[in-house]
């Protein structure tokens, strides 16, 4: 072998290392994590209420494949929550997201389902637009939200049924409390990831959103889930498969909400 082609046998074996360690390795890690239900750190230093607070936002998690026991996602995991951030809710920087999340804290998206489902049944149309005027007042912005809301329900309704409640009466039973704080817990740990708050300020927001869980009327992790199906249906009117989450975070012997009691 001559000196030429022995510096293009070194060259080669070094982009082969540098392409299997940059490129194909990081792949394998993601494809593992993706075949992994509930990601642990083993590093973790959490206590089981602090676990149990996440778990809040076990949903969610799980569908950015982060970690379960820390208040990180992974840093693995950036990719997600930044495009998360943009694509659901348009946020790019410390106010907004602050915003969203005090937003969802105060549970007035929930506090909205008692109105769409009372004007859901009115079979009238007409009927149902002046409960709607008279439930949003001179608030054209938010007579057209209700509107569409309420279009939402009624179209989701048959699938709800299907998938998470027994009856149209449990829309109101459940409501969308458990999406809001579900919300306002991975929303706080997205942010945190992406350096938008501090880690006292990301348990701050935790902490505020499973107590409005306690304050509310579900009583397990099955309430819990079946209210956080029902808000994200209303929110993004699909459940992007997050219904078989749910449905497996309530089977699985692994998952938070199995390990951790309500």
């Amino acid at each position: 072998m001559d000196y030429i082609n022995y510096l293009i046998l070194i060259a080669v074996v070094i982009y082969g290392a540098w392409y299997f360690y940059t490129k194909v390795l990081p792949r394998m890690r993601e494809a593992k994590d993706i075949l992994s239900n509930y990601r642990m750190d083993k590093n973790s230093t959490l206590s089981e209420k602090e676990q149990r607070m996440l778990a809040i936002g076990a949903a969610t998690c799980e569908y950015l494949l982060g970690f379960h026991n820390t208040l990180a996602l992974g840093e693995s995991r950036r990719r997600f929550v930044t495009i998360y951030l943009n694509q659901r809710y348009n946020l790019q920087n410390t106010e907004e997201v602050r915003r969203e999340i005090e937003f969802r804290l105060s549970g007035q998206f929930a506090s909205l389902i008692p109105i769409i489902y009372g004007a859901a049944k009115l079979e009238d149309g007409t009927k149902r637009k002046d409960f709607l005027h008279d439930a949003a007042g001179d608030n054209k912005d938010l007579y057209e939200y209700l509107l569409e809301l309420t279009k939402d329900l009624l179209k989701q309704l048959p699938e709800l049924k299907r998938l998470a409640i027994q009856n149209d009466e449990d829309v109101l039973k459940y409501g969308a409390v458990g999406f809001d704080a579900e919300q306002a817990v991975i929303l706080a740990r997205c942010a945190f990831d992406l350096g938008y708050i501090n880690e006292r300020e990301a348990w701050d927001y935790i902490e505020r959103a499973n107590a409005m869980v306690s304050k509310s009327s579900l009583s397990s992790w099955a309430d819990f889930g079946k209210s956080y199906i029902i808000g994200r249906s209303l929110m993004w009117d699909s459940l992007d498969a997050q219904d078989a989450t749910v449905k497996l975070l309530l089977e699985q012997e692994k998952s938070p909400w199995m390990r951790l009691a309500w």
